[in-house]
């Protein structure tokens, strides 16, 4: 009987220790990610086209709070272009809520190009997800001629 108990001690503790080593325990965190379509952009018809896209990659939604957009010529800052906040997403993706494993995208652009390109947008979006943690994505888009 001793024997039999041991065993099932064992067994319970080697259980444990292979879910710990899963990842299965634990509160996973939102992963966020911004890209661009194109990425680089250039001047068409005296105008600079894009879409930006925010993903959830992880399995977490994301309540998003804002997407700030700062503008740089080489390393030296120039300006902060954009803020957007929620009410701004929810006007433009009826929700500032982003599903679990989901993706928002809006079309953005600039003009008359003098001016804009050479130019680089260092974008970043942050939010809390479902587990209340803060999360934050940062990407950067180039503007060409």
């Amino acid at each position: 009987m001793l024997r039999r108990k041991n065993i099932c001690i064992l067994i319970i503790v080697v259980l444990l220790i292979l879910i710990n080593l899963s990842g299965c325990t634990g509160v996973k965190t939102a992963n966020l990610e911004i890209s661009f379509d194109p990425n680089p952009v250039y001047c068409e018809n005296d105008h600079l086209y894009w879409d930006v896209i925010i993903s959830e990659t992880n399995g977490i939604g994301v309540n998003l709070k804002n997407i700030t957009i700062d503008a740089y010529v080489g390393d030296d800052y120039i300006g902060n272009d954009h803020i957007l906040d929620e009410s701004w997403m929810e006007g433009v993706f009826g929700t500032s809520y982003l599903s679990a494993s989901s993706s928002v995208n809006y079309s953005s652009g600039k003009g008359p190009c003098d001016g804009n390109v050479g130019v680089t947008l260092k974008y970043e979006v942050t939010g809390i997800d479902d587990n209340g943690h803060q999360v934050e994505a940062t990407a950067e888009l180039e503007l060409m001629e």
